[in-house]
Parts: structure tokens; C-alpha cells; sequence
């Protein structure tokens, strides 16, 4: 396509799309930022985006209640997805999600209060090992992971800062990154399965907390 005929097309887009571009760029919306689908990979709605992938995608915000259901299509959770999101509370993954990532910031700071993560994902960070996924979610109080989790990696600053109190680490996951769970102060317990293939702790991945096995 020619960079005239890609202009015109974009130039199409904004007239198709003028009202809901307004309303993206002057709606609070419960202090969530908003995000789109498309068609299966859940992303922050930037400028940059919009041409290309809002008429692919939906806005989804969480309901009165601050939860939000995630399709059992969707296969990753992009970067900053609820990123600042102080009105989302619970997140509930449709059966049989096909959930495979969880990337940078994506719930970063948000109101999260516990979360049970699909057996299918086997990620928690993006490809250059950063996450900061759940970073400063300070109600974070319960993370579950599904009875036989594929979960490989826990990226760097994953959970710090959360209001964890105990978790359990699958025995899948092989690495757990730099300061994954440092500033967690009510984490008095991480339990490893039994058979863990734990080959790789980082740097401060852990405050003094009790460690387990299953």
C-alpha cells in the first residue's frame, strides 16, 4: 500500500470514528485506562493504535461491582491492559481460557483484591523478562493458580509492593526474576509444590518470608 493510499485510509478511520476518539480522549471513565481486544490480545488504546486496531477490538471497562470477565478467547494480557485501574476489584477468566501471558504492568497499581490465573498461562512477563504485572496492587491479598499451571517464568517486580500474605509457586515455574516479591510485608509464607523445577532465583526476589515445600 502506498503511504498516500495508507493516509486516506487513516484519514477514513478518524471520520468513521471522530466521536468515539473524542469521547477516548475526554472520558475519566472510573480512572481506568482504557483497552480493547483485538482480536484475542487485550492492550491499552493509544493514539498509535487506534487507527489500526479499535474498529477490531471493544472498550471494556469493570461493571458497578469492579469486576471484569475476561473471554476464554483471549490469549494475552498486554502491556499497562488495567494499568492504574483503582475501580477494578476481581477479575474472573472464562472456562477454558486460553490465557498464555500476562504482560508488563498489566494490572500495575490497580485495586485488585485476589485473582485466580488460568492453568494455561506460562508467563508473567514480557519478553525481555520485565513484568511490574501486579506491582503496588497493595489489596492483592490472594493469588491462586489453577491446579496444573504450565506457569514457566514469574518476571522481574511481578508482585512487589502487594498486600500478599501467602502464596503458592507451581511446580512448572523455573525462574523467579529480580525483587518479584520485595516490599511485601504481610508475606510470611511461599509454598513450592512438590516436584518443583525451580532452577533460578533473582536478585532481592524476596523480602524474609517462609519458604516450603509441598
Amino acid at each position: 500500500m502506498s503511504p498516500q493510499s495508507q493516509a486516506a485510509t487513516k484519514q477514513d478511520l478518524v471520520s468513521e470514528t471522530s466521536e468515539s476518539l473524542w469521547e477516548f480522549l475526554s472520558t475519566p471513565l472510573l480512572q481506568n485506562k482504557r483497552y480493547a481486544r483485538s482480536p484475542n490480545v487485550l492492550f491499552v488504546l493509544t493514539l498509535l493504535s487506534f487507527f489500526y486496531q479499535v474498529h477490531a477490538g471493544c472498550f471494556i471497562t469493570p461493571d458497578q461491582s469492579g469486576h471484569v470477565l475476561i473471554p476464554a478467547t483471549v490469549t494475552s494480557i498486554d502491556r499497562n491492559a488495567f494499568d492504574g485501574c483503582s475501580s477494578l476489584r476481581s477479575v474472573t477468566f472464562e472456562s477454558g481460557s486460553q490465557l498464555t501471558s500476562i504482560g508488563y504492568a498489566a494490572f500495575r497499581e490497580s485495586g485488585l483484591t485476589s485473582i485466580i490465573i488460568p492453568a494455561s498461562v506460562t508467563s508473567i512477563s514480557d519478553k525481555y523478562e520485565q513484568s511490574y504485572a501486579f506491582q503496588f496492587c497493595r489489596s492483592l491479598r490472594s493469588v491462586t493458580f489453577e491446579s496444573g499451571s504450565q506457569l514457566a517464568s514469574i518476571g522481574d517486580y511481578a508482585f512487589q509492593y502487594t498486600g500478599l500474605t501467602s502464596i503458592i509457586i507451581p511446580a512448572s515455574v523455573t525462574s523467579i526474576d529480580n525483587r518479584a516479591f520485595t516490599g511485601c510485608e504481610s508475606l510470611s509464607s511461599v509454598i513450592f509444590e512438590s516436584g518443583s523445577q525451580l532452577a533460578s532465583i533473582g536478585i532481592y526476589a524476596s523480602a524474609q518470608i517462609g519458604v516450603q515445600a509441598a
